[in-house]
């Protein structure tokens, strides 16, 4: 910047802007050196130990990017309960959907004590039918209901998704 400036590329102004952030990030380096020696002493003051810790510069971490805290933000656990949320709601709407069908139903009972009329009998069964044959409107309200559920379950955990990837990225 000093050789642009002798020769008129660069204003006075811009070389002293220059030397001033310069200057500037060199004293927050060292504040920050100052502020690290500090702690240092404080842990080694509260642990006992005479050396805690490096007394040059700390190496900084390689760059991964942003795909495994990407990754790990998919597994968080509020998006999970969101999965999960949604998986409930389509098997809810599934079910919904299988009450248009005909059902036939068997169960059985054993007593152990029965009135007089009835003591030597001591089991019974019964075999039941239903077919939705009036019910079409009232389960078609309920699959349409169980249906726009599972839409705001879908939507709710995209919007956790997106932000999670929100807070990752800033």
């Amino acid at each position: 910047l000093e050789a642009r400036e002798k020769i008129g590329r660069s204003r006075k102004s811009e070389l002293l802007a220059a030397r001033s952030q310069l200057a500037q990030d060199e004293a927050q380096i060292r504040n920050a050196y100052g502020v690290m020696k500090l702690y240092l002493r404080t842990l080694g003051f509260l642990t006992g130990a005479e050396e805690t810790g490096p007394a040059c510069e700390l190496p900084l971490p390689e760059d991964k990017g942003l795909a495994p805290y990407l990754e790990s933000a998919a597994s968080r656990p509020d998006i999970q309960a969101r999965r999960g949320d949604l998986a409930g709601r389509e098997f809810s709407a599934d079910m919904e959907k299988g009450l248009r069908w005909p059902s036939l139903e068997l169960g059985g009972d054993y007593y152990l004590k029965r009135p007089l009329a009835q003591e030597k009998i001591n089991w019974g069964f019964g075999l039941s039918a239903r077919l939705p044959l009036y019910s079409g409107g009232a389960v078609g309200a309920r699959i349409g209901a169980a249906e726009a559920l599972t839409r705001s379950a879908r939507q709710t955990l995209s919007l956790a998704v997106r932000q999670a990837e929100l807070e990752v990225k800033t």
